[in-house]
């Protein structure tokens, strides 16, 4: 049985080596840099066991984007905000001095989730994903006292601190590790950063995506 389907790949860079559900797409990427804005392969692409034919829809010239080629994205960020606002307001609406986050999650008919482990060099939490302002927002928070609504990345939360791991004390040679690991992790980001610099300031043009 033969399916056919429309697939867009978004924001496509020279040496980007995927494309979600193909099998090495390099053929496709570098067409789509030698072709002209609407253009239409004219060869199939055999990628995996998929066959592509090639649109190119729209062609972004480097530097700054303009309004009308993020309008989308910044609709959809837009929408984002003011639904967390509503969110957050409705839930402030329903809370009360001295109110537990059971009865509070009764009232707003939401479920409680436990996260265990929280700490700042990996704020993820269970079932909703990365949300770095949440985790820093629980480890500020005093023990037992209900939160105010806090918008993260994915949602908006109400949190309350149940337990605070004392366990590992901070003696001379955790002090060390964590100061070895803090000075070869600045270390790696300045030689990637001054790095990056030199690119820029020296004006290279990469044409890699012309040979493979």
């Amino acid at each position: 049985m033969l399916s056919v389907y429309v697939q867009e790949a978004k924001g496509l860079q020279p040496l980007d080596r995927e494309i979600t559900g193909l099998e090495y797409p390099r053929p496709l990427i570098k067409w789509a840099y030698e072709a002209d804005e609407h253009d239409i392969s004219q060869q199939i692409f055999k990628l995996g066991n998929k066959y592509v034919i090639g649109v190119l829809d729209k062609i972004h010239e480097e530097g700054f984007a303009t309004i009308e080629s993020v309008k989308e994205e910044l609709e959809h960020e837009v929408r984002k905000e003011k639904k967390a606002e509503k969110i957050s307001g409705e839930m402030s609406a329903k809370m009360t001095q001295g109110q537990t986050l059971e009865n509070l999650a009764a009232e707003l008919n939401l479920p409680l989730k436990t996260a265990v482990g929280i700490r700042i060099s990996y704020p993820s939490l269970p079932e909703v994903g990365s949300e770095p302002s949440i985790a820093a927002s629980a480890l500020q928070l005093e023990k037992n006292v209900v939160s105010k609504p806090l918008t993260g990345n994915n949602g908006v939360f109400i949190l309350v601190v149940n337990n605070v791991n004392t366990a590992v004390e901070a003696t001379p040679e955790t002090l060390d590790r964590e100061k070895s690991f803090l000075d070869r992790n600045y270390a790696a980001r300045v030689n990637y950063s001054g790095y990056e610099a030199l690119k820029k300031t020296s004006r290279i043009k990469d044409n890699r995506r012309e040979f493979y």
